[in-house]
């Protein structure tokens, strides 16, 4: 009896093992990250870039999201239709058939939108590919966006500020082909 129990032991710990394993290798990279200063306080997200090929064009898209210590969704910040180039692409606004960001902000369980932001248009916003990698599927460089509140979203959140700022912002980020 004590061989098949022993046996059976085994057989649970490497399941179990391969189990753990398994669900590390799902989440992002710990290098993998989106870090700036949002209105002066330090922010930083778990982020990857999702490289989309279409006939005509390949675009990168960043959504840089926030969890709380439950592990609801708080915050979302997200770049998208980017040229997959190096260099200093400015952001226009918050529209989706050109360069855009946005930024809204969640609450219950992180399934409701709270408040949205939209680009404010009047300062400059960019995002700055430094390098490149299409082999190691890396991607890292820098960001400025200033966000407003949108006034076609009623303000669920008085206590947020009208303007969110992101400064100093730096990405390096593992890419991945959503296609």
């Amino acid at each position: 009896m004590k061989p098949y129990f022993f046996l059976v032991f085994i057989v649970f710990f490497l399941i179990q093992f391969s189990c753990d394993k398994d669900i590390i290798e799902d989440k992002h990279p710990e290098w993998s990250k989106v870090t700036a200063l949002k209105n002066k306080i330090a922010w930083e997200s778990e982020a990857v870039a999702f490289i989309e090929i279409s006939e005509t064009k390949t675009l990168l898209s960043i959504p840089a999201n926030v969890h709380n210590e439950d592990g609801f969704w708080r915050e979302g910040l997200s770049f998208g239709n980017i040229d997959l180039l190096i260099g200093k692409h400015i952001i226009l606004g918050s529209l989706t058939d050109t360069l855009y960001a946005r930024y809204t902000t969640l609450m219950a369980d992180g399934d409701v939108v709270e408040d949205r932001f939209i680009v404010c248009e009047d300062v400059e916003n960019f995002i700055d590919i430094q390098t490149l990698d299409t082999i190691e599927m890396k991607l890292s460089g820098n960001f400025k966006v200033t966000f407003i509140r949108d006034i076609n979203d009623p303000i669920t959140n008085p206590s947020l500020p009208d303007t969110i700022r992101f400064t100093e912002g730096s990405f390096s980020l593992k890419m991945i082909s959503s296609n």
